[in-house]
């Protein structure tokens, strides 16, 4: 069952347009969300432009035309349905396309040496949605081992690719020991992220390792079996990602819905809950189970019941409640304090705490040129120091 009449926004409820989005937010609806659809529509002056920007703000509008195309409703104006199946269909060339650069990318990496995974994008579509053109996204990201991410470099740059960011020496090895990814882009404005950790140090959540390369699925992209992570390691990257960015747009718990529910098989979740608790991620984890259940995804009752977490579920109603808020400033569920709040175990808070403290962010890295990594453990106290003081 959706939940779209409990949601608000702070003291204002939610307008219907972000309601159905809500509603439409996975690939297999029921027979309640299909009505509560239909009852969304008939809504006096519903604003059509308005979603459709709200949709695509949200990366949920191949959803939307999916699902609306489907609906034989008076209430849908033909005009409109061909408004967004033109705009979709714009989005899924656009994707198709990126799927094969991607594969190029894979396989010239791969020839020279390079281990190297894709995820979210295109394999993401295919793992969690069963087809690249119901998931909307806009460039490309790799991961790769650091120790590997020079060689890399080195052949990215005889496809086309440079960084997006003119960086010295110094300062990419400063980021390469403290951040998580640079960017490329090639003279066809291919965006590509090429990771080497699943988010910044100082986030400590410690995902890497070698349950990472292990467990891998093959995916068919245009006829060329690619691998990417488990449903199960995506799973849990995805989540942590979520948390980093405050869950700030709609498609990243549309995707754990749609992961949970994927026909092909369901998730291991003895694992995923091993998995968590060795990473320190379990809370952040059951936050993006939380999450995924109120778009009214299905985890089956003997997993649900080990997942429930009560500061889960509470930053995950402070979080659907905000979703669709125009401002989003002061809502930071990144904050320090909430860092502190989402991790289960006290070393995971101490290591946090430390590293928000002590380990360098990429502006610290651009604050001053440093000739050594090292010093800028201590640069940044001394810059937090300044900011407050």
């Amino acid at each position: 069952m959706i939940l779209y009449a409990t949601i608000t926004m702070r003291s204002s409820p939610v307008r219907p347009e972000d309601q159905l989005l809500v509603c439409i937010a996975r690939r297999n609806l029921d027979q309640l969300t299909m009505q509560s659809i239909k009852h969304l529509l008939g809504q006096p002056g519903f604003d059509w432009e308005y979603l459709s920007r709200s949709a695509a703000a949200h990366g949920v509008l191949p959803l939307l035309t999916y699902h609306l195309q489907s609906l034989a409703v008076p209430a849908i104006p033909q005009t409109k349905l061909e408004s967004l199946q033109k705009e979709n269909q714009q989005n899924t060339e656009f994707s198709f396309w990126l799927a094969g650069e991607l594969v190029k990318i894979v396989k010239a990496l791969q020839t020279r040496g390079v281990p190297c995974v894709p995820f979210k994008g295109p394999t993401l579509a295919l793992i969690a949605y069963g087809d690249i053109g119901l998931r909307q996204f806009s460039d490309l990201d790799l991961f790769v081992r650091r120790s590997d991410f020079t060689r890399a470099k080195a052949i990215l740059a005889e496809l086309g690719f440079k960084l997006v960011r003119n960086l010295d020496a110094a300062r990419e090895a400063a980021l390469l020991r403290f951040d998580y990814a640079m960017a490329f882009v090639n003279h066809r404005d291919v965006l590509l992220d090429v990771h080497w950790r699943f988010a910044p140090a100082h986030s400590s959540f410690g995902l890497e390792s070698d349950n990472t390369w292990e467990r891998l699925e093959s995916v068919d992209i245009g006829g060329q079996s690619v691998s990417t992570f488990s449903a199960e390691e995506l799973f849990l990257i995805l989540c942590c990602h979520g948390f980093t960015h405050d869950w700030e747009r709609l498609v990243w718990i549309c995707d754990l819905a749609n992961l949970i529910e994927r026909p092909e098989r369901q998730l291991d979740w003895d694992y995923l809950r091993r998995r968590a608790e060795r990473s320190g991620v379990l809370r952040i984890m059951m936050l993006g189970v939380a999450l995924a259940q109120m778009l009214g995804a299905s985890v089956p009752a003997e997993a649900s019941d080990g997942m429930r977490d009560a500061t889960a579920v509470e930053e995950a109603e402070r979080l659907m409640g905000a979703l669709f808020t125009p401002d989003r400033s002061g809502l930071a569920s990144y904050s320090l304090k909430r860092q502190m709040r989402m991790r289960e175990r006290f070393t995971d808070k101490l290591v946090t705490l430390s590293r928000q403290v002590f380990t360098p962010r990429d502006y610290d890295c651009s604050f001053a040129p440093l000739p050594f990594a090292s010093l800028y453990y201590l640069l940044r106290p001394v810059r937090m120091a300044m900011k407050l003081f």
